[in-house]
């Protein structure tokens, strides 16, 4: 079986059943663990066009935006509420957000809504904001 073809072309819960026999092959006590968690997407301005996500904006789109840290706070809460134990900040790459805006957000998450597991950042923004800020 080419695996390739099979990932990209297979029904999802004809790939779904093969991931779990899969899993049941080589984990045999049956068991299967899970964690709650939730990204927070927190801008949909992006100039990457990669094709991931289905809701980036370029920027100056009408439709752009970036939260405040007060809204992202909420939904910090929100995902806390309801169990979740990891938190990933996830948005797209915009020209617009400086550097310092993202440590005033690290900053501001860790005063006023302290960590109870694990706050990130995708690995995709920290390398913007990097080559970003190499850039000036």
């Amino acid at each position: 079986m080419d695996l390739l073809d099979f990932y990209t072309n297979a029904p999802l819960l004809e790939l779904g059943a093969e991931a779990d026999r899969v899993r049941r092959e080589k984990h045999p006590r049956n068991i299967v663990t899970f964690i709650v968690d939730r990204n927070i997407n927190y801008t949909n301005v992006c100039v990457a066009d990669c094709g991931f996500c289905a809701f980036y904006r370029r920027p100056k789109h009408a439709e752009g935006w970036t939260l405040s840290y007060e809204d992202i706070g909420r939904k910090i809460d929100e995902a806390k509420a309801v169990g979740a134990v990891q938190i990933l900040m996830q948005g797209g790459h915009n020209p617009y957000i400086p550097f310092e805006w993202y440590l005033d957000l690290l900053r501001y998450i860790k005063t006023n809504h302290p960590p109870s597991g694990d706050e990130n950042l995708g690995h995709h923004d920290v390398r913007h904001r990097r080559d970003a800020r190499r850039a000036h």
